[in-house]
Parts: C-alpha cells; sequence; structure tokens
C-alpha cells in the first residue's frame, strides 16, 4: 500500500542500527567519519536511516556504499570502507550472523561508534528512537561494546491497507 492508504498494525519486531569500525580504526566519533566511505547492509531498505545520519551529522549522501553481507567483512578489514552500518533486530541469530560475516577474531574484533545524536535524531523523526545497547550485547567477553552505547532503534512494523476490514486486521495482529 501507499503511505496515504497504510497504516501500521503492529510493530513486529525493533531493530537497532550499529556502526562498525576496522579492527584497530582510531575513530572515536561519528564526526570523525565526515568525507569517508561507510558500507550499508540493505542499503535500499534502510534509506531513511542513512538520510537521518546524513542531514545530523554532516555527512555526503554518496559517501554511504551499498555492500552485501559477503562482501562486508573484506572491505571493512582492508579498510575500503572505514566504517558500516548494520540495522538489526537484536536477537542471537542476528548477532550471530553479523559475527560470522565479519570474520571476529577475539583480538581483532571491529569497534562499534555511539550514534550520539539519536535523541535528536528522534525528536525530529517520529518513528526512531534513541536507545542504550547494553554493554557486551555484540560480543560478551571482551564485552562489545565495552559499555552501554547509544544509537538508533527502529521498529519494524506490519502495515496493512487503511480499508482493510477491523477483524481482519485483529486476526492478522493476534497472529
Amino acid at each position: 500500500p501507499g503511505q496515504g492508504d497504510a497504516r501500521a498494525v503492529v510493530v513486529v519486531a525493533q531493530a537497532t542500527a550499529l556502526m562498525l569500525l576496522p579492527p584497530g580504526s582510531q575513530v572515536d566519533d561519528l564526526d570523525a567519519l565526515k568525507g569517508r566511505t561507510i558500507g550499508v547492509i540493505e542499503a535500499d531498505t534502510n534509506a531513511r536511516v542513512i538520510e537521518a545520519l546524513a542531514t545530523s551529522y554532516g555527512f555526503e549522501p554518496g559517501k554511504f556504499r551499498p555492500v552485501s553481507q559477503q562482501e562486508a567483512g573484506p572491505l571493512l578489514s582492508r579498510r575500503q570502507i572505514q566504517a558500516l552500518l548494520v540495522v538489526v533486530p537484536i536477537t542471537e541469530q542476528y548477532l550471530a550472523a553479523i559475527r560470522s560475516h565479519l570474520g571476529f577474531k577475539a583480538k581483532q574484533r571491529p569497534g562499534l561508534l555511539a550514534i550520539d545524536q539519536a535523541a535528536a535524531i528522534a525528536d525530529t523523526a517520529r518513528y526512531y528512537e534513541s536507545y542504550d545497547l547494553p554493554k557486551g550485547t555484540v560480543v560478551g567477553s571482551p564485552p562489545l561494546p565495552s559499555e552501554d552505547l547509544t544509537t538508533l532503534r527502529v521498529p519494524i512494523n506490519l502495515v496493512a491497507r487503511k480499508r482493510l476490514n477491523d477483524d481482519v486486521v485483529g486476526i492478522l495482529t493476534r497472529a
């Protein structure tokens, strides 16, 4: 359905924006990434997140580069991208996929950046919320992140046409 013909029925999941860095990167905040290339997994799906970050931090939208899950790890480790944006639900399934595709090793793990303007972004775009990712969520030992980390959370909604019968919407919601 088009946006004018749609209504959110239920929040199915919450996806969290993770800004990953190559192992050993000296970048310590998002401002340091200005003018650098940021890879984005599922860039089309995450176009609004890219736009929000570009607007809030003054990034050139063209510096966000679509990358596949398979190429993300090698591009990051060879520093052909200086950061990687991943927006996923924080579940063991998705975290395991990230660890697998990025080739996490005990001594050579990627870094993780805070999106410190998350609250301001959420204030201007109501579909986002500021979220504190708990210490050790991505990897437990040594913990990644090493302390609670501010980022963005994005709802994943089940959407239906406005004219869909309310009983059908209720059944769909319960399912």
